[in-house]
Formats: structure tokens, sequence, C-alpha cells
């Protein structure tokens, strides 16, 4: 797996903060998930695969937000693609569903907007944060 994680030195605490707060995210993300499949779906029954299903939200939980604060460059960026995709199908399924796909497109856009600052290193907060300050407004977003 230390092929997966990041090769570059950190060169401030910014981006490591990045990943942390995307990790955050994630979790946030992943326990609004479990619980809205576990306590607000239907009953159902899948035999055997209901213990995978817990399994693979216990994965989600603990797992890739382990991944993520540890900074595995490779994986947030895969993150970031299905993220992205799931962001516009959830923005697709908003006329049909309403109000869930609503709240699920707010959380896809923010879990995939933090996992891309994280990712890429972008310092779109850090811009805005110096422009207050008055600091040196040559830096760019990214």
């Amino acid at each position: 797996m230390d092929g997966l994680k990041n090769k570059e030195p950190i060169s401030s605490k910014g981006c490591s903060s990045k990943y942390h707060q995307a990790a955050f995210v994630y979790l946030l993300n992943a326990v609004a998930y479990f619980f809205i499949a576990t306590f607000r779906m239907p009953p159902h029954d899948f035999g055997i695969f209901n213990y995978l299903f817990y399994t693979l939200g216990i994965v989600f939980i603990i797992i890739f937000p382990y991944l993520i604060y540890k900074e595995y460059r490779i994986f947030t960026s895969i993150l970031v693609i299905i993220y992205f995709i799931r962001t516009v199908v959830s923005l697709i399924a908003v006329p049909v569903y309403s109000t869930l796909m609503v709240f699920m497109f707010i959380l896809h856009a923010f879990t995939f907007f933090m996992l891309t600052r994280a990712a890429w290193d972008i310092k779109i907060f850090d811009t805005i944060h110096s422009s207050f300050k008055g600091e040196n407004k040559t830096r760019g977003i990214f």
C-alpha cells in the first residue's frame, strides 16, 4: 500500500490539514450513507449478503477515511473521480427524487470539493483568506 502514498514531501502543514479535513468530511459522508441505508430505506433481506453490506459499511467508515488521512494521493484521486460521477448523477436525479437527492447532491458536491482540494493541493481558501488580510495577492488559486 505504500506505493499509493504521496511520494512528494509535504512542504507545509496546509497540505496535510487538507487531507485531514477531507478525511473528516468523507467520514461524515460515509456515516450519513450508512445511516440512511440502515434506518431510512425500506426493510429488505439479502440473506448472506446482509453481512457483506455491514462489512463494506465498516470498511467505508473506518478504512477509507484512514487512507485519506494518511495522505494516499492516488487513492484520494480515485475517490475524486467517483465522487464527481456521484455528484453529477445525484444532480440529474434531483427532479425525480426531490428532497433526498438535494441533500445527497450537496453532500456529494462538498465531499468532491474537499477530496479534490486535498488531492491536488488547491489553495482557494488560502487565497481568499490572504486577500482579506491584505497579504500577497499575486498567488494563484491553484
